[in-house]
């Protein structure tokens, strides 16, 4: 019997069952009565089984006390959801790192130098749903000129649709320029930091938009060294010439392949403002095209940069005409020169290998390599100002490898380079010089939510 039909016999009965009694005459005996009853009422409960057969839901959710393996939805509602843990309103990561070096030169007959880099302290942190923040101060008495520097320091407002972020930042933060945060592999860094177009850091606001795998940033700044004399960031302007009322705008697309650890970045970008070269009033400006990717262990960063520093003729600084093919920057403190003008290359990569030695768990080998044409007649100024020489494109390669062994990491590089004075790598004399160091970091932090 089909469920329908089951169903209108058993309304059929349960209303016959219903129906009163018309008339005495024709009421059959009480023990007629009494056995129709008892035939209806085993009809019923037959119905009732096949019912409950044929639909298991319809059957009671415990027997005797013992649940059932198929527990019904209750026409109350569902089970109440399992509470959940409320987000903490606040939260403050301290942390730090101590990074020592052993750095070998020729000619140098001591057997090299062990010094301390850097002691570091910094701050991150969250306070409520929108806002953040971050500070890092580096001390040293031997590899930073004037013994501490701000690295960063600046507070944001986060907020947008779930696809759509959007944030303002204040503060000394990364210039949004090249590739984020940093554009190479080795401690020692690329020529494109040295130079001032990769990991470089301003002190304005700035304003970034996530949309899906679009990215656009866009930053206005004062100047790129909040007023220090030591900055972490290469290519900062110094002795005579300063940055001054810039802005930076960047386009990113960020690309996911079908695996996990396969993406990619690529990017456009551009710089400018201007220049302070002595007692007169010049001009910067600066644009490059970036990618950053990564394919399982192998990462391969590129870099293509066309710049120029346009110092005012009769520009002077100190009782002396400043050249116009150079200007002097600064990075940690100390100075060099740089070409005014030029065009930047630059290639990275690296291989990582997953290891079990003790405490390392990651091995990975690199080169960063950089080329510097100088677009000037002549080459560019070096030198003193009352004694300058000319020298030609600027050459620099770093080829390294790194233990990590969390929270330790150690990093041996090789530094080559020509003309490469501002990398701190010999003279610009137009040969090749040769420098060693040895990096050995460790790092630590701690959490504090509210």
């Amino acid at each position: 019997m089909s469920y329908q039909m089951q169903r209108m016999v058993l309304v059929a009965l349960v209303v016959g069952l219903g129906q009163p009694v018309v008339a005495a005459a024709q009421t059959p005996s009480k023990a007629q009565l009494q056995s129709e009853v008892e035939r209806l009422q085993r009809e019923l409960d037959v119905l009732k089984a096949q019912l409950a057969r044929s639909h298991p839901q319809t059957q009671p959710t415990t027997i005797s006390g013992q649940k059932l393996a198929h527990t019904p939805p209750t026409q109350t509602g569902t089970v109440a959801a399992k509470k959940k843990k409320p987000r903490s309103t606040s939260a403050l990561t301290i942390g730090g790192g101590l990074v020592t070096e052993y750095q070998y030169q020729r000619p140098d007959n001591t057997g090299g130098h062990l010094i301390l880099d850097y002691l570091d302290l910094n701050v991150h942190g969250y306070y409520g749903k929108h806002w953040t923040y971050a500070a890092d101060e580096r001390f040293s008495t031997v590899n930073i000129k004037n013994h501490a520097y701000l690295h960063y320091g600046w507070f944001a407002y986060n907020f947008g649709k779930r696809y759509q972020q959007q944030q303002i930042k204040f503060g000394l933060f990364h210039e949004p320029f090249g590739n984020l945060p940093y554009g190479y592999d080795s401690f020692w860094g690329s020529l494109a930091y040295y130079a001032g177009f990769t990991d470089h850091q301003g002190a304005g606001v700035g304003y970034r938009l996530q949309d899906g795998p679009w990215q656009v940033n866009l930053a206005a700044f004062k100047n790129d060294n909040l007023g220090q004399p030591s900055t972490y960031a290469g290519g900062v302007p110094t002795d005579g010439y300063h940055s001054d009322n810039g802005g930076a705008v960047r386009l990113a697309y960020h690309w996911r392949g079908n695996a996990r650890d396969h993406h990619a970045v690529f990017s456009v970008a551009a710089k400018g403002g201007q220049l302070q070269a002595g007692d007169r009033q010049g001009s910067r400006w600066a644009v490059t095209a970036a990618m950053d990717g990564t394919w399982g262990p192998w990462n391969l960063k590129l870099q293509a940069v066309d710049y120029a520093y346009n110092v005012p003729r009769d520009a002077g600084y100190g009782g002396m005409l400043l050249p116009r093919s150079s200007i002097i920057a600064e990075n940690y403190g100390f100075a060099y020169h740089m070409p005014a003008k030029g065009q930047l290359y630059g290639v990275s990569l690296k291989r990582s290998f997953p290891v079990r030695w003790g405490p390392v768990h990651t091995v990975s080998l690199y080169d960063d390599y950089g080329y510097l044409h100088v677009a000037t007649a002549g080459g560019f100024n070096v030198g003193s100002v009352a004694n300058p020489h000319r020298v030609g494109d600027v050459q620099l390669n770093v080829a390294g490898v790194e233990f990590a062994a969390n929270p330790v990491y150690i990093w041996a590089d090789v530094i080559s380079g020509r003309n490469a004075a501002m990398a701190f790598d010999g003279p610009d004399d137009g040969a090749w010089h040769t420098r060693f160091n040895l990096a050995i970091g460790a790092y630590f932090d701690g959490t504090i939510k509210n």
